[in-house]
């Protein structure tokens, strides 16, 4: 769970818009990264991002959900609202994109499980149904849900780490990895059946 391509995964860019600083790798002269408190009109915002898509996907057997930390009542998080789009016939992924071009959303890159969109507020997040990408975000969405002790740590955790690491975007989120892993693999481990 990354919010950030790697570097090889450039020759995936072709189509895409080069976004300063997460693409390039030169943050100078860019805002630093900004961890607002929670909004309670985020979920409206998902909501109403998600019927736009939806419509405009209509005919494609797809997933939508929404992802990240304004996914989580009560979780402080960074501006834009991400959305996750599970598509159950990958061969689909070149249609599905070009509607959502239509939107005006633009398209950053395509790699293995994993195409980012992003456009009037929102990052798209397009996967495989089922892929390691989709049940990672759900289980750790769902966990921060259900644990608010958690939750209240991760929020204080991107407020420690956008103090220190803010001037690189790239820097902070791979500095809340760990962290964000280890959740994961709770909420797994939680999830998987008990054996008798």
């Amino acid at each position: 769970m990354s919010g950030a391509a790697s570097s090889g995964d450039s020759e995936a860019r072709a189509q895409g818009g080069t976004r300063p600083g997460w693409d390039t790798g030169d943050w100078s002269g860019l805002p630093p990264v900004a961890i607002r408190p929670y909004d309670p009109h985020w979920p409206d915002d998902y909501e109403q991002a998600r019927h736009t898509i939806a419509d405009v996907l209509d005919g494609l057997t797809v997933a939508i959900e929404h992802i990240g930390s304004t996914a989580v009542p009560g979780l402080c998080a960074r501006r834009g609202i991400d959305i996750m789009i599970g598509l159950s016939h990958p061969t689909e992924l070149p249609v599905a994109v070009e509607r959502l071009r239509s939107l005006g959303y633009e398209h950053h890159f395509s790699q293995s499980e994993w195409t980012h969109l992003s456009g009037g507020g929102c990052k798209l997040h397009l996967t495989p149904l089922g892929s390691t990408r989709w049940t990672e975000h759900l289980l750790f969405r769902d966990h921060l849900r259900g644990h608010p002790d958690d939750r209240d740590a991760y929020g204080r955790l991107k407020e420690e780490r956008a103090r220190a690491y803010g001037a690189d975007g790239q820097q902070y989120v791979a500095s809340k990895t760990a962290f964000v892993k280890a959740i994961v693999e709770q909420a797994r481990a939680a999830s998987d059946p008990s054996p008798d």
